[in-house]
């Protein structure tokens, strides 16, 4: 019987000091003919981003996936690949990218597994998550709305090219992928990225809404024949184990440039949303939604700040235009900002300009 194995990642954010194992676990699930792909988001959004400007991550989906969804925190890195060659396709339906895009790009794509079934996936990208990309991020690309009839006639194109079964790989977040399994979408399966929620699957058989462990945290397997209905399994690898050896090296540089103290801080402050809000009060423009991210980055920032707590404390931005405030928290814990002291410091706060100093 002709079988596929899917193992799909969304929302990865540059997490790669924290889901190494869940790397480790991809790369023995393709070594055992698994078909890798990813829903959207796996460049930015973590402090390690903000080290690596995408090197690490690109190679890792050189080396471990089969095709890529793009989400809204990965055009711009799209644009400056390093090896657009060996990267893997980009596929999505309804967003073109500009001329400068130097790798693969298609709306649907048909993969074969080892054991003889094809799978075609049709990638979109939702209205939301490209409204949230900042402007000069989304310079060139051309985007219209993944309506049902647009994904449907990718469906019907990829059943012409001989795929077996189709599955649509979505960043558009849990619940607007399911609304569209409501209204009758095209697609039986829908592997969904973007929303960080709580909603992991969602079933009215034969239609299905399935997202993976975002943050790093885990994979999605959906087990795939000719006759039988699928199989979703949710694995959450332990934290052992590398991808390569590369990634111990990039780990390590990102260790010695994240514990770098950047300055002093007149008290600790107990999470990113304090941050937020005095950046805010500099600046008299009203507090970003911080409490809208991942709990995972909301950590502290002690009297004496390191470089990553520092990048993972202050929010990320997002579709609100208000969040202007949280690019100027981004911009004061910059060597840049701490040279030209556009914006001032924060209470208390003196940086660090070649050597550390404490007011």
């Amino acid at each position: 019987m002709d079988t596929a194995t899917l193992v799909a990642t969304s929302d990865f954010h540059s997490a790669v000091p924290e889901g190494s194992g869940l790397l480790a676990a991809i790369r023995t699930q393709r070594e055992q003919g698994g078909l890798v792909l990813d829903a959207g988001d796996f460049f930015g959004g973590n402090a390690f981003h903000e080290h690596s400007v995408g090197r690490v991550e690109e190679q890792l989906l050189a080396d471990l996936y089969d095709a890529v969804v793009p989400g809204n925190h990965d055009l711009a890195d799209l644009l400056r690949l390093r090896d657009p060659g060996s990267f893997p396709p980009v596929v999505c339906a309804n967003l073109t990218p500009p001329p400068s895009f130097a790798g693969r790009w298609e709306p649907g794509r048909v993969l074969q597994s080892r054991d003889g079934l094809r799978v075609g996936i049709v990638g979109w990208l939702g209205t939301q998550a490209y409204d949230a990309v900042p402007a000069t991020e989304r310079d060139g690309y051309d985007f219209e709305e993944p309506t049902p009839a647009l994904l449907a006639a990718q469906r019907d194109r990829l059943l012409d090219m001989g795929a077996d079964v189709v599955v649509g790989v979505s960043h558009s977040g849990f619940l607007t992928d399911v609304d569209l399994q409501l209204a009758g979408g095209p697609l039986d399966i829908i592997v969904a990225g973007h929303c960080h929620s709580p909603h992991y699957h969602w079933a009215v058989p034969p239609r299905h809404v399935v997202k993976p462990p975002e943050c790093g945290t885990g994979l999605l397997r959906i087990e795939l024949s000719g006759n039988t209905a699928p199989k979703f399994t949710f694995d959450y690898p332990s934290a052992a184990g590398w991808p390569g050896d590369y990634i111990s090296q990039a780990i390590a540089d990102y260790r010695t440039w994240g514990n770098e103290p950047v300055g002093w801080l007149q008290a600790a402050l107990p999470d990113r949303r304090a941050l937020a809000e005095i950046v805010a009060g500099r600046i008299r423009a009203p507090a970003p939604h911080a409490e809208q991210q991942r709990p995972g980055q909301r950590g502290p920032l002690r009297h004496r700040p390191q470089r990553g707590p520092a990048h993972r404390t202050h929010p990320r931005r997002g579709q609100d235009h208000r969040v202007t405030a949280t690019d100027h928290a981004c911009q004061l814990f910059s060597p840049a900002r701490f040279r030209h002291h556009q914006w001032g410091t924060l209470p208390g706060f003196t940086p660090k300009i070649g050597g550390l100093s404490r007011s």
